[in-house]
């Protein structure tokens, strides 16, 4: 006969004898990394060996030397270039807590640790992303982003959420998908921004789009398999292309649903995040363990100019 429990039971459980702490720490940020797209779209140079929530890195940044006009028999002015830097806050901190009863564990045949581990770094994966998105869109460089970007164009309408609910998002079809990756690469070249190892991130609906556009044509990835590989979005114009569905939305002026999608290099954004702590506790109210995982973590935008924010909406159907 089942033991009795009190409320609503936990599907599963796991053997804790065989639980190590340190393993089931790198299990958790494993899952975190192959489950997550910023190991393509944010740069960790500068993790360091922070351990806690309010410790600060610090940026270096290259001195801007000025050119001068010389003239013969002219001055020649030196000046004492001095070292910029950026502060980036580990501000951010998350975690799991999970139990398990000592009767679950003597009776289950199912193992709960890799199951609890993959979902909670799910979970963290989603809540850490919508921070760093957020981040990033905001972050963007102000002739990068708006209804007349470009920083020598200025004619390039990326949409605009500079005041939710008023300003217009972009409507974006199956006739401009593509035409509007190639704005947001525009950009970019005229800030002078590397062509190589760029990205894009895009709701899910707009990978629709370009899946009901012509994207069989080899120019679009280089080779003669087209851009749709078993429904995954591959390279466009240079830029791989992400799907996510926590970009940033807001309703636009028409009350339209906008959503903030991301272009650029991984340079623009720093990210640093770690495990701080993970371990077991026993529990004084219940015979069993509790297992508890904090990470802290940081973001910041460095290079402003290597981000691109199009403000897009869905075609409306006719």
């Amino acid at each position: 006969m089942a033991i009795t429990r009190t409320g609503t039971p936990t599907q599963g459980t796991w053997d804790a004898t065989s639980w190590v702490p340190e393993l089931y720490a790198n299990k958790v940020l494993y899952d975190f990394w192959i489950k997550s797209v910023y190991q393509d779209v944010t740069n960790t140079d500068y993790e360091g060996d922070f351990k806690n929530m309010g410790d600060k890195i610090y940026i270096r940044q290259a001195p801007e030397i000025a050119v001068g006009d010389y003239t013969v028999n002219g001055t020649v002015t030196y000046e004492l270039p001095s070292e910029a830097s950026q502060t980036m806050t580990i501000d951010y901190a998350k975690y799991t807590a999970f139990k398990c009863d000592d009767i679950d564990k003597l009776q289950t045949d199912i193992d709960l640790l890799s199951m609890y581990a993959e979902d909670g770094a799910n979970r963290l994966r989603v809540e850490i992303d919508d921070i760093v998105l957020t981040e990033m869109g905001s972050g963007a460089h102000a002739s990068n982003k708006g209804a007349t970007a470009g920083l020598l164009s200025g004619d390039l309408d990326l949409g605009s959420n500079a005041t939710p609910g008023t300003t217009d998002a972009v409507q974006v079809t199956s006739t401009n998908a593509v035409t509007k990756i190639v704005e947001a690469n525009l950009c970019l070249d005229e800030q002078n921004i590397d062509s190589t190892e760029r990205f894009g991130i895009i709701p899910s609906w707009w990978s629709a789009m370009l899946k009901l556009g012509d994207l069989k044509a080899a120019n679009i990835t280089g080779d003669q398999t087209g851009v749709i590989r078993n429904g995954l979005i591959g390279q466009i114009d240079g830029s791989n292309i992400y799907v996510s569905n926590n970009l940033n939305s807001n309703a636009d002026g028409d009350s339209d649903t906008g959503y903030e999608s991301i272009f650029g290099r991984k340079e623009a954004t720093s990210f640093a995040m770690q495990i701080s702590k993970s371990d077991t506790v026993t529990l004084e109210n219940s015979f069993g363990t509790g297992v508890r995982t904090l990470i802290v973590f940081g973001t910041k935008v460095i290079r402003p100019e290597a981000l691109v924010n199009i403000f897009v909406k869905k075609e409306t159907p006719a």
